[in-house]
């Protein structure tokens, strides 16, 4: 990834004419790494930037305090400026200056990000003071021993000095092996589960503040995480949607008081009444094309390609073989990929034949509990998935690009009786 410090002040220096603005401040960073840099290397390193509209909705009714805040994943310290902005201010620039040094705390790995970082809280001073009219006028002192919190260190060896009273984070998105210390996750994880966990641990009297990926909050993998934090991690959560217009990726924040008693990384929105769980059994496809071998019994195969949607199927055209036991009919299929601009999130289907199905692992299937009247069951439900309620529920429940068994399992409609 191309120096970002190395770029902002060569255009500092190009621009001397044009005036100290908080474009300058708050924008030109991200335009500089968006241009410089694809989307690939961007994602690879998580170097996304929060922007005013999601930092206003992270920050709705959270009281602005000169307190310790601390940013364990500061980056070139888009969010933290953006709550430093918010701040009221000293009589003078130099009194501000050493009450930010003495409540600011940061961590970033980037070098080249935590000298623009330093830059930009300088920045910011100048700004607000009216310092300078243009940039060709700004005299750049050394900032290498200023603002001593804001450190190039790996965030999980790094504690502040005062124990903060906010940490705030917009941590990346990225992939990660996790490690065998996390006993809530195997395999590839969000580093911001991560992250979420580990601030949660380490700061447990702390505001957190928290800027996180969709998957976490709804994400079947992510159970255990929950299970973990939420008995303890008294939160708000509320649904924000897609990052950005860039970047495609849906997300929430998180507003973990300490002193508050609701817990709702669980579930959000769910109604009483009788549960899809009580009338179904919910399953996702067994066969997973091009990788399981050919061998076993041959049924209709069903897929995503040839369940038309609100159809009723008695047999297909398509037969594969499969070592999994195939599913009787009646039941219900649904399309496992549906986002939030879908206008019906859950797409079902009703296979109404008493013949053996293999399914693809692109689908859900719903299987009837010994019900009397497994079909009518089946288009009681199917009803109640065609609703606006219904994508509606579903949509404050999950933003991501594919539906979890725990979701459908757990939505309540009016049928089963």
């Amino acid at each position: 990834m191309k120096d970002i410090y190395k770029l902002f002040m060569s255009y500092l220096m190009e621009h001397k004419d044009d005036p100290l603005s908080r474009d300058v401040v708050f924008n030109l960073p991200y335009q500089l790494l968006r241009s410089e840099n694809g989307v690939s290397v961007l994602r690879k390193r998580g170097a996304f930037f929060s922007g005013d509209n999601l930092v206003d909705f992270l920050l709705r009714d959270v009281p602005i305090v000169k307190a310790g805040i601390y940013d364990p994943a500061a980056g070139c310290g888009d969010l933290l400026l953006r709550y430093l902005d918010k701040l009221e201010l000293a009589a003078s620039f130099r009194e501000t200056m050493q009450e930010w040094e003495s409540i600011v705390f940061a961590a970033e790995l980037e070098p080249s990000f935590v000298k623009l970082l330093k830059l930009r809280i300088w920045l910011l001073l100048c700004l607000k003071y009216h310092v300078v009219t243009k940039l060709g006028e700004l005299v750049i002192p050394d900032l290498k021993k200023r603002f001593a919190g804001v450190v190039c260190r790996d965030a999980f060896k790094y504690l502040p000095e005062t124990m903060p009273t906010i940490v705030i984070m917009n941590p990346p998105f990225q992939q990660v092996d996790s490690k065998s210390i996390y006993s809530w996750g195997t395999g590839k994880v969000s580093y911001a589960a991560i992250f979420l966990y580990e601030m949660y641990k380490r700061f447990p009297k702390s505001r957190i503040l928290a800027i996180l990926p969709d998957v976490l909050r709804s994400g079947s993998r992510y159970e255990k995480l929950r299970t973990t934090v939420a008995p303890d991690l008294e939160s708000a959560v509320r649904v924000y949607g897609r990052f950005d217009k860039k970047t495609d990726i849906d997300v929430f924040v998180l507003d973990h008081r300490p002193d508050m008693r609701q817990r709702v990384l669980r579930n959000v929105g769910r109604k009483q009444g009788r549960m899809i769980c009580h009338d179904f059994d919910v399953h996702v496809g067994s066969v997973v094309p091009h990788r399981d071998t050919l061998k076993g019994r041959s049924c209709y195969f069903l897929t995503a390609d040839n369940v038309p949607p609100g159809s009723n199927i008695i047999r297909v055209k398509e037969k594969t073989k499969s070592v999994h036991k195939p599913v009787k009919g009646p039941f219900v299929v649904l399309r496992r990929t549906s986002s939030p601009s879908d206008k019906i999130r859950c797409v079902s289907s009703i296979v109404s034949s008493s013949h053996d199905f293999h399914l693809d692992n692109h689908l859900i299937y719903l299987k009837p509990r010994g019900h009397k009247s497994e079909l009518k069951l089946c288009q009681d439900v199917c009803k109640f998935f065609s609703s606006q309620e219904c994508s509606d529920i579903v949509s404050r429940l999950i933003r991501c690009r594919h539906l979890t068994v725990r979701i459908i399992r757990n939505l309540t409609y009016k049928g089963g009786k």
